[in-house]
């Protein structure tokens, strides 16, 4: 009966997802993700690569295939099964995404709740990380006490910061935060409302659409005294941008184990599971990984493995 279950799901999973003999003979690779300094940006009509992008154009090379990027506006699109967060359907459900493209490959961490509807196969080391101004001199949870932090609501750094807040019984006040394109900035409660003795979390709703860096500026000009950012987001945009570097730094990470950044793929793709895996052995083996690190992250994996593992909590 269990059998016949499993396979009624796997073969309505498959309705729309490409099977590998598919992508081989059709040629092309489609691969979703988002414009960004992570991925790729557009400049007059021409993509210019960035460390997810050039990682999948080669391994579309691999392949032996050509690469079509199916571009995805929002992170809340790699998650939404008609109109729905997939979170809220019974497992396995497939994002609609994947009607349109093979693999996501963009910062994409792994948990437990993504695992349950998807393949997700590890590629980098990747932990989510408190940031702060330098200004602020904030080094470890206690120091959050009477200061604001700017959140995504209902994300894994919302909920694993609360998680050791409790532990610690350090209260919690919220405040609802919206961007204002108008003000390039996200709206800040007035100094009275804030609670010297809570840590004070501006949760942003996760639907909402904003200017690329607005997060990260947040904390640079102080309308918030920290934030949250996967690592190697971070370590980018602090190599990427001088002036981040000069005021931004990690604090402390909200997460106990390892994570680690992903491609992910319907339940059903076995053989692209397979073939991505043993890419990724190969181009960590022949230089080419370190090579695209140096290159988009200015560190080779290795010393940016050991600067990921300092950072844990």
């Amino acid at each position: 009966m269990f059998r016949t279950i499993l396979l009624i799901i796997l073969f309505c999973i498959s309705l729309f997802s490409r099977t590998f003999d598919e992508i081989k003979s059709s040629k092309v690779l489609k691969v979703a993700m988002r414009e960004n300094d992570m991925t790729y940006t557009m400049v007059n009509g021409k993509i210019i690569p960035n460390f997810d992008y050039a990682l999948a154009l080669k391994f579309a090379k691999y392949l032996g295939v050509k690469i079509e990027i199916v571009k995805v506006d929002s992170f809340k699109d790699f998650w939404l099964k008609d109109g729905e967060f997939i979170f809220k359907l019974p497992a396995p459900a497939t994002p609609d995404i994947f009607k349109k493209a093979d693999m996501t490959f963009d910062v994409i961490s792994i948990n437990e709740a993504r695992k349950k509807h998807l393949i997700m196969v590890p590629y980098v080391k990747n932990k989510t990380i408190i940031f702060t101004n330098k200004n602020r001199q904030i080094e470890e949870i206690e120091d959050l006490i009477g200061k604001k932090v700017l959140l995504f609501e209902g994300m894994q750094s919302e909920i694993a910061l609360k998680k050791m807040l409790k532990e610690k019984n350090i209260p919690i006040k919220t405040f609802s935060t919206s961007f204002i394109k108008e003000q390039n900035k996200f709206t800040v409660p007035d100094e009275s409302d804030i609670d010297k003795n809570s840590v004070n979390f501006m949760l942003i709703n996760r639907k909402s659409s904003m200017p690329f860096l607005s997060v990260y500026l947040a904390v640079y000009q102080n309308d918030a005294g920290a934030s949250s950012a996967d690592s190697f987001s971070l370590f980018q945009k602090l190599q990427r941008y001088s002036y981040l570097k000069e005021d931004l730094s990690p604090a402390f990470s909200v997460e106990k184990e390892m994570g680690y950044l992903s491609g992910t793929m319907p339940k059903n793709s076995i053989k692209l599971e397979k073939e991505f895996t043993q890419f990724l052995k190969k181009v960590k083996e022949n230089g080419f990984f370190d090579f695209l690190m140096l290159k988009y992250l200015s560190v080779d994996l290795k010393t940016y493995n050991q600067i990921v593992e300092h950072n844990e909590n």
